[in-house]
């Protein structure tokens, strides 16, 4: 059963990692920010493999989201703070759905949940 379990988790992480590759180039900057976020809390939160997949995707729509957000014209400053606020909330809202509270702790008090 492990063996099914962690299989399927490779795949799917694969399978992730490919389509993140596949992407538009103007998404590249949010795939490069994705990995070395993702290495950085790998390492600091002891993720478990779903987690890392779960946080990669959370984070990935995160930092798609800021470039979309810098990208839109017509916004004033105060708009886009506005958004990036509403996303940055977003993020952490789905992250403590991930995480174990000790991560989650561990995560704000790193001050990267500021």
């Amino acid at each position: 059963m492990k063996k099914i379990v962690s299989y399927v988790l490779v795949t799917a992480f694969t399978f992730m990692t490919f389509i993140l590759t596949a992407s538009e180039p103007a998404d590249q900057k949010a795939l490069a920010s994705t990995q070395k976020k993702l290495v950085e809390m790998k390492t600091q939160l002891n993720l478990s493999s779903d987690q890392e997949t779960k946080v990669q995707a959370v984070l990935y729509d995160a930092f798609s989201n800021v470039n979309s957000i810098q990208k839109q014209e017509g916004l004033t400053k105060e708009e886009k703070i506005v958004r990036y606020n509403k996303n940055s909330e977003n993020f952490q809202g789905e992250l403590k759905k991930i995480l174990t509270k000790e991560q989650y702790d561990q995560y704000l008090s790193s001050g990267r949940g500021q």
